[in-house]
């Protein structure tokens, strides 16, 4: 009873939730027994300012509907896996948020783990938000210039393979190392083999190992368009386009 003595309990409510699904439908309680008032303060505003960051995340994740997926793969590929952790998963027997069942490349946060040590197995639960992992944007490191419309990228620079995130048709800058504000803007590329991208005219790049980048957002191609894109201090990507939340 002494040890329970200062022992409190803090109440957050995700109001936004609760007034779009027409109530408070579920709760969850965490017990944090290692935490203590006298690390962070007694009041109540201490406790907010302590907990509202996990509350925040915790609501982020949890106050919408999300679709569970529960599967079974091999031991030893579950060695490597911790809760929480966030996987790529694909299975034509799990559903995502459409009408048809059928997964391909869907991130999946692990919720529980339960594997079999004397026998092959693992059972996993995952949760899945439906939402996609994007990167800032494509690039890639111009390493030689072999004609006056080609050049020759790193191919390992930013990724496993940078080649693979630019094709025909896309428009493209070039960025000069340290130099951002002589860029070579409206490159479009004509063709893209191994590590050689072609364009459709003379790119008129001097010198390798500055960068070729996705061009404007106006001007981009969608597939770049997935991808990050810095708004100005307006919340405006272009003059039609607000920014966007990516997760």
């Amino acid at each position: 009873a002494a040890a329970e003595k200062y022992n409190s309990s803090v109440l957050f409510n995700d109001q936004e939730a609760i007034n779009r699904y027409g109530g408070e439908r579920s709760k969850i309680s965490l017990d944090l027994p290692g935490v203590s008032s006298d690390q962070f303060g007694r009041g109540g505003g201490d406790s907010y300012d302590m907990f509202t960051p996990t509350a925040s995340r915790i609501f982020n994740l949890l106050a919408n509907p999300l679709r569970l997926w529960r599967g079974s793969i091999s031991t030893g590929s579950s060695i490597y896996l911790d809760l929480g952790s966030y996987i790529n998963v694909s299975s034509s027997h799990l559903r995502g948020y459409g009408d048809e069942y059928g997964v391909t490349d869907g991130i999946a946060m692990v919720k529980t783990i339960n594997q079999n040590l004397l026998d092959e197995g693992c059972d996993l639960e995952l949760i899945t938000t439906g939402l996609n992992v994007v990167a800032w944007n494509s690039s890639a490191t111009v390493a030689t210039i072999p004609t006056t419309t080609s050049i020759a990228i790193n191919t390992t620079d930013f990724s496993s393979n940078d080649a693979l995130f630019f094709s025909s048709g896309d428009v493209v800058d070039y960025v000069p190392t340290g130099d951002q504000d002589n860029q070579i803007t409206g490159l479009t590329i004509d063709t893209v083999v191994g590590s050689t991208i072609t364009f459709t005219a003379v790119h008129g790049i001097p010198s390798a190992a500055g960068t070729i980048e996705p061009t404007v957002y106006s001007n981009a191609s969608n597939d770049h368009r997935l991808d990050g894109y810095l708004a100005n201090g307006s919340n405006v990507i272009n003059s039609t386009v607000d920014a966007q939340t990516y997760s």
